[in-house]
């Protein structure tokens, strides 16, 4: 959840800049980008254990304007260790209040809880919305759904905050996600709650050009039509 907190932090200043754009003004000759991206975050499960969860993803966006679509595929890894005040409980029950044994049930849960590890892949797909396609800062949103699989049928929805820093062909972008994900073991739901911040890299599958007119375009933009009105 902190590492969320921190995504949203570094993400939503930035929705200050659209009323004041400073930032040159790119135009997309492409509207399909690449993106390779990296993320880490903190899972939780139906019964509030919690753990950490690790995720790679390669996308492409089609992206002609303010709205997209994007399709990707995801790699995650989630590892889930069983509530500390559990373990507490059931060691104060077993040692029947007595200092020692309770020390010693409590280090050996802890010795032998080896928690929950889950490795799923995911087809993404859903809508962006950018605030600002083109230019160097742009922040946007995206919602969406995936199919995923593992040792059972696995589906999730997701929805993102995300920052793009638009160097010319390529660019850097900030996410913040938030996740639920449900896998069905034998007609059982399991649910899990996913957030995590993302960091990485995209480029533009095409040229970008600016259409900000150089002096000596200019100059001779002025002298043609001036020869044209001769």
């Amino acid at each position: 959840m902190k590492r969320l907190l921190l995504g949203i932090a570094i993400c939503i200043p930035t929705m200050q800049i659209m009323a004041k754009d400073t930032s040159k003004d790119v135009s997309q000759n492409t509207s399909w980008v690449l993106k390779l991206g990296a993320g880490r975050g903190e899972v939780r499960n139906e019964n509030f254990d919690y753990g950490t969860s690790s995720a790679y993803r390669i996308s492409a966006e089609y992206n002609p304007s303010y709205f997209g679509l994007e399709l990707g595929a995801t790699n995650a890894n989630y590892s889930i260790k069983k509530m500390e005040e559990w373990n507490k409980n059931i060691a104060l029950i077993f040692s029947e209040g007595q200092p020692i044994p309770y020390f010693q049930y409590l280090n050996f849960g802890k010795a032998t809880d080896k928690g929950e590890f889950v490795k799923m892949n995911f087809l993404d797909i859903g809508p962006t919305f950018h605030f600002r396609p083109g230019k160097t800062l742009d922040p946007y949103v995206s919602i969406g759904v995936g199919i995923g699989s593992s040792d059972a049928k696995s589906y999730r929805s997701f929805g993102r905050l995300g920052l793009r820093t638009n160097f010319e062909r390529a660019f850097l972008f900030l996410e913040a996600e938030a996740s639920n994900i449900h896998r069905y073991i034998s007609g059982t739901d399991l649910a899990y709650q996913d957030y995590s911040a993302w960091f990485g890299i995209g480029s533009y599958l095409g040229t970008i050009e600016s259409k900000e007119e150089s002096p000596r375009d200019s100059a001779r933009s002025d002298k043609l039509e001036a020869f044209a009105f001769r």
